[in-house]
């Protein structure tokens, strides 16, 4: 990290906003892909996938922005976690504390994340997402963005790629997340077979 307190980095952040995003609707949009990217970067590459419109715009550095991050637990860890097993709420709450347990590990980059809120998925099916987290980014004290995390379990193979994020946060020189992504194949054919 170039920055040894929070309010060097706050202002270098606002500014990087401000030099890459013209329009509050931009300006919102990169601050999400920025706290997504933080985000991602708790995350063991081992223990989830990214898929769908994140992983999508992981691999493509033009790809239109997309809202929530859509994340696979590995099959190893919903056993670990006995995810399986449990009831829609119960899973939910191991979702959730899973979650805060991952975001709360990295002091590094002045981000603090939250799962504020978790809405389980009452009819669970295979391969669909069991849990809904809403997640809160601040930097010190301020709200810095909000964002969704759909979480699935792993139901069967999916083939993966580990990629380098986008690294947004290359002028702070903050290390840049390596993360799991479902293969573009993968995630095309994926999209193909929905409609």
């Amino acid at each position: 990290m170039k920055y040894t307190n929070l309010d060097d980095f706050k202002r270098a952040l606002v500014d990087f906003v401000d030099t890459h995003a013209q329009t509050p609707e931009e300006k919102s949009d990169l601050r999400a892909r920025i706290a997504i990217e933080r985000f991602l970067s708790r995350i063991d590459p081992h223990e989830a996938i990214v898929q769908g419109g994140t992983a999508v715009s992981k691999l493509l550095p033009y790809s239109p922005y997309t809202k929530d991050v859509d994340l696979i637990l590995r099959e190893e860890k919903v056993k670990q976690m006995g995810l399986d097993k449990m009831e829609p709420q119960e899973r939910a709450n191991a979702i959730r504390a899973w979650l805060n347990d991952k975001v709360a590990e990295r002091s590094d980059d002045y981000v603090k994340q939250e799962c504020v809120m978790i809405a389980p998925i009452m009819d669970l099916k295979a391969g669909f997402p069991s849990t809904k987290a809403f997640m809160v980014d601040e930097i010190g004290k301020d709200v810095f963005a909000k964002f969704q995390v759909d979480v699935a379990l792993q139901n069967s193979y999916i083939p993966i790629r580990e990629i380098q994020a986008q690294d947004l946060l290359a002028f702070a020189e903050v290390p840049n997340p390596t993360i799991s992504v479902m293969a573009p194949e993968y995630l095309i054919a994926d999209k193909v077979t929905l409609y």
